[in-house]
């Protein structure tokens, strides 16, 4: 593949990328794929206080037949200051599918906020239709409109120790595109920053939800119907410019028919500007359909810079509820300026008793870039 960037003029940025991919047959699992073609291409202009933009993205198949399957995203979007607090953002795109999924492949977003040292408040609306698809990325839920509001303030105390304190209130509500509520959640909460580093935070969170189907939560069935619970949480971050720095979080509360209590802590230890080594985990313990049962995941993170053209990443999680261990470990080589070496290994293993194939899933990859400048 090729990718180009660069600015035209003072005003406007373009981007092109292209990646070729060739087929596969008769692989272990029977399946076959077909070589295919990415193109993207993205334009921004600036205008003031405003800049605009647009992007179109095609994923083509290349089977050899007239009738290829392809997949193609496009659309526009625009970032608004129109006063020194007020900022308003918004976009809308549409995807065009050789086999649609849906009667409406649209969506799109508009957000608003106004933003000082003392008040933060915003407003957000985005609309995702049935049939939008963008293949070549990816979109968490579909057929869905999402209204969301925030407000808070940020009173500077500069005593007893107190930085600042920060209540708000957030109402997020997903509905379906008949706007019959699916998903809502009301937060009340306060952080408190102190003068020395370092933060503790507060909240209450209430949680309705409206299952259509059954949903599947740690391989428990959970029934079709309306639930509602709430959750509080808090949660305390040490300085983070420190050697050695913590953060953790306890929640625990109801959780659809049953109740979930959750555990996190991560340590970080930095010991000078070349290393720093992340070690975290996090506890679930659930009831859910009158069964007890628990989820939870190790984590360990290492970085080291040689220097500031070479870097060493790390990367191990050990995940219990599917007693699988996931390694990712990568060399990245500065060779010249905006131009890398990438060597990546990852592997994916099953912890399970019994298992006869321990192996899932290796990797390796290299990928090489060079900026030609012109």
């Amino acid at each position: 593949g090729a990718r180009l960037t660069g600015r035209i003029g003072d005003r406007f940025e373009v981007g092109l990328l292209d990646m070729q991919t060739r087929s596969l047959d008769g692989l272990s699992d029977g399946s076959d794929y077909s070589a295919e073609n990415f193109a993207v291409a993205r334009a921004k202009g600036t205008f003031g206080n405003a800049t605009i933009g647009g992007m179109f993205i095609n994923r083509q198949g290349q089977d050899g037949s007239e009738r290829s399957a392809y997949n193609r995203s496009y659309g526009i979007d625009a970032n608004v200051q129109l006063a020194p607090n007020v900022l308003m953002s918004g976009y809308w795109a549409r995807t065009d599918d050789s086999s649609p999924v849906g009667s409406d492949a649209n969506t799109g977003m508009f957000q608003t906020a106004w933003r000082n040292p003392f008040w933060n408040m915003s407003a957000l609306f985005k609309h995702v239709g049935d049939g939008f698809s963008p293949e070549t990325g990816f979109i968490d839920r579909t057929a869905v409109r999402r209204y969301f509001t925030t407000v808070g303030i940020h009173p500077q105390v500069n005593r007893f120790g107190i930085r600042e304190i920060n209540p708000y209130i957030d109402l997020d509500v997903y509905t379906d595109l008949d706007n019959a509520i699916e998903t809502r959640g009301v937060e009340a909460g306060a952080v408190v920053s102190f003068l020395a580093g370092g933060q503790i935070s507060a909240s209450v969170r209430d949680r309705h939800e409206r299952l259509f189907e059954t949903t599947t939560i740690g391989g428990v069935p959970i029934k079709p119907g309306t639930y509602e619970w709430v959750e509080p949480s808090i949660r305390l971050t040490t300085r983070g410019d420190l050697p050695i720095f913590f953060s953790g979080q306890v929640q625990s509360g109801d959780f659809y028919d049953g109740s979930r209590t959750s555990y996190s802590a991560d340590i970080t230890f930095r010991p000078n500007e070349h290393v720093s080594l992340e070690v975290g985990g996090q506890r679930n313990d659930l009831i859910l359909s009158g069964l007890d049962f628990s989820a939870d995941i190790y984590r360990a993170r290492l970085r080291y810079a040689l220097n500031t053209k070479a870097f060493f990443l790390a990367f191990v999680q050990y995940n219990g509820a599917t007693e699988e261990l996931i390694s990712n470990a990568r060399i990245n080589l500065i060779h010249s300026p905006l131009s890398d070496l990438f060597l990546v290994y990852t592997e994916r293993r099953s912890l399970a008793v019994g298992t006869s194939e321990r192996l899932l899933e290796r990797g390796v990859t290299l990928k090489v870039t060079k900026l030609l400048a012109f």
